[in-house]
């Protein structure tokens, strides 16, 4: 996991588009991860959180930090249904 969203995370933080992508990524890989697999990517989750308090981000800013996997490659298209 931090091989993976270490880097994005701490280049990224100061970005709403890159921290919302990376948290939509993390809220989906929470809904299909097994228990035991489930702490590396809340810890992911809790890094990305304290990677953005540690922003100044404008008032009104951190109410577009929501997950957004409307994204290139990310779209309802790609998703598997069964």
């Amino acid at each position: 996991m931090r091989l993976a969203f270490d880097e994005i995370r701490q280049t990224g933080a100061s970005s709403a588009q890159v921290t919302r992508r990376l948290r939509a990524a993390l809220d989906d890989l929470l809904t299909v991860a097994p228990t035991a697999r489930r702490p590396p990517l809340e810890e992911q989750l809790e890094l990305l959180d304290a990677a953005v308090a540690d922003n100044d981000w404008p008032e009104g800013e951190r109410a577009r930090l929501e997950p957004d996997a409307q994204g290139i490659g990310s779209g309802a298209d790609l998703r598997s249904t069964g």
